[in-house]
């Protein structure tokens, strides 16, 4: 098993257009595949207040991206 990262991210208060990274959840999967798989079943703590994840493998190259659900 590998060890991929969630990485969840949120806009700064001062900048808009830069994010901060808010949370990091490791992964174990397979291969890039399973991690996408199990990616969206990732209990997301309640305290979180991230505006998107991004799942990176192993290597750090961004596989999967997951922007939050907004009411509307």
């Amino acid at each position: 098993m590998a060890r991929y990262e969630i990485r969840l991210y949120k806009p700064t208060a001062h900048n808009p257009n830069k994010a901060e990274v808010v949370n990091q959840i490791a992964l174990e999967a397979v291969d890039d595949a399973d991690a996408e798989a199990k990616a969206p079943l990732v209990q997301i703590p309640t305290w979180d207040d991230s505006h998107w994840a991004l799942l990176f493998s192993p290597d750090g190259k961004m596989i999967w991206r997951l922007e939050r659900a907004t009411d509307a």
